[in-house]
């Protein structure tokens, strides 16, 4: 995929488990949490305001590291045919398994 700019980088304030997003240049957040994630049935990041970006953490108040990035266009739909997707970035895997300390 080539067309991406990164647009935050870094650490951001996090109040009651949440951070907004906007462009420089476009309307404040309004709050509506409902109108960010529409169209989603699950996820950590809303998206669906042009210019706004909903971000739930874990952390209830303090400061949290994060990237957003822009591309060009929609990653490839690797999803079976007919299943729901959440356009959340992907989250890691499980670490691999540790092997047994002798004893």
């Amino acid at each position: 995929m080539t067309g991406m700019r990164t647009v935050v980088h870094g650490e951001g304030s996090v109040h009651y488990g949440q951070i907004y997003v906007h462009s420089a240049g476009g309307e404040p957040f309004e709050g509506d949490l409902s109108a960010c994630f529409a169209g989603q049935h699950n996820g950590l990041c809303g998206a669906a305001v042009a210019g706004t970006l909903f971000l739930l953490t874990g952390l209830h108040t303090g400061e949290v590291g994060f990237t957003a990035e822009v591309h060009e266009s929609e990653p490839p739909d690797d999803e079976p045919a007919g299943r729901n997707r959440s356009r959340q970035p992907s989250l890691p895997g499980p670490p691999p398994a540790s092997k047994p300390v002798p004893p």
